[in-house]
């Protein structure tokens, strides 16, 4: 009997199937059985391997294989085998929450699973190990990626197993566009300067406003704000308009608006 199914996803179209079997028997050909929502398709392979190209990881397909020997005699049908399938949510601060299947193919079962992330670039910048738990919250602060692409690796408790991979999902995190109501340019040291801030800002203009719509303040440093003057001289106490234009690595255009208090606190 096929007794270890291994999937290894590779797009979102196809996954290789890898498996051993009990080396008392010589088999001639294999069969391999798709299951989606109920409906099957057979196909056949002469050796360990079959690469299905119609996967969707959009759907859950599952697998069984037997084989037949030189003697036309058939082996039982295997464990089913569905790749790990992985999802990924971005929560409001920016933390990442991970699920993903339990990974069923193999005799012995699963020793562990692997958290991989990715850069955009492709470069590896966490590996996680979860024990046998089937979520894990990437929580860690990183203020150079904003896309991140996961994926996870199953390993088996029997040695020699080639390792199931999920498919990948990538995460644009937000900029996360934050600001201060009010500012105190008193010279203190403490809440002087207006500042609109983000994270992942590649790109960035602010302009102020007074309550008559005259500029006082233009910058495309996200790092200067406004310290309350216009042409040298402190404006008085009240309520200023500022418009922000910022684009982040992803390449998308994000206009903030709103309103900020200057207040003259001694």
């Amino acid at each position: 009997v096929v007794e270890n199914i291994s999937t290894i996803v590779g797009t979102d179209s196809d996954v290789e199937l890898r498996w051993t079997q009990d080396p008392a028997f010589i088999a001639a050909t294999y069969s391999i059985t798709k299951s989606v929502n109920g409906n099957f398709d057979t196909n056949t392979s002469t050796t360990t391997t079959y690469v299905d190209e119609e996967y969707l990881n959009e759907v859950v397909s599952c697998y069984k294989i037997s084989y037949t020997d030189a003697c036309n005699n058939k082996s039982p049908v295997s464990l089913d085998a569905c790749p790990v399938k992985l999802i990924a949510t971005l929560q409001p601060n920016n933390a990442v929450s991970l699920s993903w299947s339990a990974y069923n193919g193999w005799k012995n079962g699963v020793d562990h699973y692997v958290v991989e992330k990715f850069n955009e670039q492709g470069q590896l910048v966490l590996t996680v190990t979860t024990g046998t738990a089937t979520t894990y919250l990437d929580n860690v602060q990183d203020l150079s990626d904003q896309i991140a692409i996961y994926r996870i690796t199953a390993v088996a408790n029997q040695t020699g197993i080639v390792a199931s991979v999920s498919n990948t999902f990538t995460i644009t995190k937000e900029p996360n566009l934050f600001y201060p109501t009010a500012f105190t340019p008193n010279g203190d040291g403490l809440n002087d300067i207006f500042n609109v801030f983000g994270q992942f800002i590649t790109n960035f203009e602010m302009r102020i406003f007074n309550r008559w719509g005259e500029m006082m303040y233009v910058t495309n440093d996200l790092e200067k704000g406004w310290d309350g003057t216009f042409k040298g001289s402190l404006m008085p106490e009240g309520t200023y308009v500022f418009r922000a234009t910022l684009t982040d690595q992803a390449g998308r255009t994000f206009d903030q608006a709103g309103t900020v208090v200057l207040l003259k606190k001694d």
